[in-house]
């Protein structure tokens, strides 16, 4: 029955289902495999991918499980004999190959017992191990021992035969393990009856397996076949034992059977996705399943970390691959141009088609040129990538754009981003918009924030956060009305709201270039903004404070609202899709310094007081303020005034949607000349001193001669020097009227004026027709009976404090030909070598009023009957003075001179 070891024949490489510390990733239920391919045109690039690995937890408390009986080394002829021809004994010292951890210990040493046993307890090495007991563990009573694994722990006897040996393996999985095994090693009680089993311990995950090919029973019931599968700590208190494997169970036999013990103590296994291949990448998510979508063909690798029992780290990883096909990817292999064609992968421009990717590489992409719009159907910007649109430049794209942790999108001052569908964007990085003014310390800027989540203190970090406000349409005790004023705006500004900042306190009253930098996710898609108003709807004026200005029904009807986009918006689409306001904008210019000369404003009772004249209304028949200035396109940015109307309830939305945007829209400060498919005139009243304010009267098609809200835009009853339009007693500060043109058309004007004095009715800007001087211009004096053609110079005449809606028409046809009078007739003339004279060549002169330039009458000379008048009780100060002529065919003619 002796059997001579044949020390160590095996090949040394063992096979395992086990495995080492590993990690298998692929898409999500495909045991590995990449996912398949996506199309970058497919609604959704997103995909499940999946980690599975050895999920391993400390050794402090096992697990035991029923394993396959697939043994991973041969049981017989290992390369280190022990127990030959010997029983009861423990083998000498075996020094481990690697550290391994039992119940939070680590061991570099065992001793391997003949009856199928292995003890890390050295002490045991080298002598007797007994072989009777009589307990179920935990217990060292009899032959029982601490810190051991037992496995099959029964009589056996290779003093008789078989062979006792241990060997240290290489995995196919590329790890190591310890084998220990019996093989055909009789039983003590019955030398015919022979055990083979195996031990094996694993490096690194400190796994414990055995197997068991044959454990027979002794016939005649030796030691009462007591036999153990299991492991014990090296206190005796904790054991952890096949179920029904332990030393008082039943007699039992097994054949190919195997059991594995398992660390189940907190989790030493921690999982990472990072984006590219290998670690160096960003963190893309911890969990075992995860969802990415790639814009472009993308690496992931999922890498797992063991932190082992002697503190070090273990980290093996593996990459799966999402392919996505139909990118155009910047190479920059040329240069920063994105319209070079050789700076694509594949090689061309993107069109609006293609789905964008802009990674990091040496040479970013610039969008530059003169209006040039890169094009793509979504864009993701890579970490550490930065994509700049020039000035005038515009990137559009369709879908979304998704913008890495440290990418960024760079807009220059005027730059846009255009977008098409409603899809949000996302990223963790940042758009960087410019937006450029030129201001002092005391203009207001009016902002709204084309990013989310955007403080308003960053607009102008040198500017004091108490000098930022939003508007309130309607304060509780604020007049009878309840009318609107001025908070506090800081704050993280809502989509689609309005604020104001203060110039910089470092900035002077000299104009200086400012710039503010919005900083965030881009805003696209649909963006719906509260407005309210109040309840007040009574005609008339009311007074909030005794020094204001008068308040009017409007004045809680009124909400500052903003472009919320990247890009400009279309003004006029703006207003036709929210019919709820009022139909026309209105927009600050910043453009006068406060003064206390200005009156006070309905709301509150200043010192000193910006001019209300300084707001351009914009309509569909045009802007306030003339051509060239506002050409319909809210800028990107842009904070500006809507009225909301008395009808419907008090809280509602106005509507921004990508429809509003194009890239053909000037996103720019300069705005371009208006089309000519207007026919229009500005009109200004100024004042002695040179102030002034316009309206404007258009011919434009979709307009009636009916009050439109689209195209007619009430005036601001509270300007103290003011000219309008008159629609059914209504007063407009822009009327828009049907077309064709008609030359009989009469047009209404009032005007209302700070105090007594000489003011001017000029042409302010003609486009259209009334660019032609074939189209006559007159202005109706209804008072003096006078017909004036405007295109020769301002209409001069003298107006008593207050309003007058009765006085003026503006007429397109001389009806009263031979009264008309010229300011510049040179039939009539002033001379100051011998005095003040006024001479007239062809008309007696009947009176002269001789007025200073604050419209002071100094001297009043009446009753005359003379060519020539001297005016010897006017002294010479060598002042300006105003001489008002009337002649005896009734014409007035107003002469300035120096005196």
């Amino acid at each position: 029955m002796y059997r001579t070891p044949c020390n160590g024949t095996g090949p040394g490489t063992g096979t395992t289902t086990l495995g080492c510390p590993s990690v298998v990733s692929g898409g999500l239920g495909l045991n590995g495999a990449d996912p398949a391919p996506i199309n970058c045109t497919a609604m959704s690039t997103c995909v499940d991918l999946e980690a599975t690995y050895l999920d391993l937890g400390e050794t402090s408390t096992y697990t035991v499980t029923s394993i396959p009986y697939a043994p991973p080394y041969q049981f017989n002829c290992l390369a280190n004999p022990v127990s030959v021809n010997t029983d009861d004994v423990w083998s000498p010292a075996v020094n481990l190959p690697f550290d391994f951890c039992f119940f939070g210990n680590t061991y570099n040493q065992c001793t391997i017992g003949s009856n199928g046993i292995l003890s890390f307890d050295m002490a045991n090495a080298g002598t007797t191990s007994g072989y009777s007991f009589s307990d179920d563990l935990p217990s060292t009573t009899g032959a029982l021992f601490a810190n051991s694994i037992y496995g099959v722990y029964h009589d056996i006897n290779p003093g008789i035969g078989g062979e006792v040996g241990w060997e240290l393996i290489t995995l196919n999985t590329g790890c190591r393990a310890l084998v220990a095994s019996w093989s055909d090693v009789p039983l003590f009680g019955d030398n015919t009856q022979f055990y083979t089993g195996m031990m094996v311990l694993y490096e690194n995950t400190n796994v414990i397996e055995v197997y068991i090919q044959n454990k027979p029973n002794d016939p005649g019931d030796w030691n009462d076949n007591n036999a153990i599968v299991g492991i014990q700590d090296d206190t005796a208190s904790t054991a952890v034992v096949a179920p029904g494997k332990n030393g008082l169970d039943a007699d039992w036999t097994a054949t190919n059977e195997a059991w594995r013990f398992t660390p189940s103590g907190t989790s030493i296994t921690s999982l990472t996705w990072y984006e590219g291949s290998g670690t160096s990448g960003p963190v893309v998510g911890t969990t075992d399943t995860i969802n990415v979508c790639p814009a472009a063909t993308t690496t992931y690798t999922a890498a797992i970390t063991y932190t082992l029992c002697d503190g070090s780290t273990l980290t093996e990883t593996e990459e799966t691959t999402v392919t996505i096909n139909g990118a155009k990817v910047w190479n920059g292999s040329v240069d920063t141009d994105w319209d070079n064609n050789n700076n694509w992968t594949p090689v061309g421009r993107p069109t609006a088609m293609d789905c964008v990717v802009i990674p990091d590489t040496a040479n970013d992409p610039i969008i530059s040129g003169a209006g040039y719009n890169g094009l793509g159907l979504n864009m993701t910007i890579h970490n550490d990538a930065m994509l700049t649109v020039n000035s005038d430049n515009a990137v559009s794209i369709t879908d979304w754009v998704n913008i890495d942790a440290t990418g960024e999108l760079v807009l220059d001052n005027s730059a846009s981003l255009i977008q098409t569908n409603n899809i949000a964007n996302t990223g963790a990085g940042n758009m960087l918009m410019d937006r450029d003014v030129n201001i002092r310390r005391l203009d207001y800027v009016y902002w709204s924030s084309p990013v989310t989540s955007f403080p308003s203190s960053s607009i102008s970090p040198g500017s004091p956060t108490s000098l930022i406000w939003k508007w309130i349409p309607t304060v509780a005790g604020n007049g009878i009305g309840n009318s609107g004023d001025w908070v506090n705006g800081n704050e993280t500004m809502t989509l689609g709201k309005g604020y104001i900042v203060r110039g910089p306190s470092s900035y002077t009253s000299t104009l200086q270039n400012f710039t503010a930098t919005f900083v965030g996710t881009p805003n696209n898609g649909d963006i719906s903004t509260p407005i309210t108003r109040g309840n007040y709807t009574a005609g008339g004026t009311y007074q909030v404070c005794a020094a204001c200005t008068p308040a009017t029904n409007l004045d809680d009807n009124w909400n500052l609202v903003g472009n919320p986009y990247p890009s400009s918006i279309h003004a006029i689409d703006f207003l036709t899709a929210n019919s709820n306001i009022d139909g026309n904008i209105k927009v600050w210019t910043h453009g006068t310094l406060p003064s206390n000369a200005i009156a006070n404003p309905f709301y509150e009772d200043f010192l000193y007081n910006y001019s209300i004249g300084d707001y351009i209304t914009y309509n569909s028949s045009g802007s306030s303020s003339g051509p060239g200035v506002f050409n319909g396109y809210i800028a990107a940015g842009q904070g500006f005034f809507v009225s909301m109307l008395d009808s419907g309830a008090a809280s509602q939305n106005i509507a921004f949607t990508n429809s509003l945007r194009s890239n053909t829209y000037d996103n720019s400060q300069f705005y371009r000349n208006a089309q000519n498919d207007k026919h229009r005139i500005w009109l200004d009243i100024i004042s002695s001193t040179n102030t002034s304010t316009r309206t404007l009267i258009g011919y434009i098609d979709g307009a009636t001669n009916s009050k439109d809200r689209l195209f007619d835009a009430e005036t601001d009853n509270k300007i103290s020097l003011n000219i309008y339009s008159i629609i059914d007693n209504e007063r407009f500060n822009i009327q828009g009227k049907q077309t064709p043109f008609d030359d009989n058309d009469i047009i209404p004007l009032g005007y209302k004026v700070p105090s007594d004095g000489l003011y001017n009715i000029a042409i302010g800007a003609l486009d259209g027709l009334f660019e032609s001087t074939n189209q006559a211009v007159f202005l109706e004096d209804k008072e003096l009976n006078i017909i004036y053609d405007l295109r020769v110079a301002p209409y001069s005449f003298m107006a008593n404090e207050g309003t007058n809606n009765n006085r003026f028409n503006l007429i397109f046809k001389n009806t009263l030909s031979e009264n008309t009078t010229e300011l510049n007739d040179n039939s009539v003339w002033i001379s100051s070598s011998t005095g003040l004279t006024v001479h007239s060549s062809i008309e007696n002169i009947t009176s002269i009023k001789v007025f200073d330039i604050l419209g002071r009458v100094l001297s009043n000379k009446e009753n005359a009957t003379s060519k020539t008048i001297v005016l010897d009780q006017i002294l010479k100060t060598n002042s300006g003075l105003i001489l008002e002529i009337t002649l005896e065919n009734g014409k007035t003619i107003y002469k300035k001179t120096v005196y």
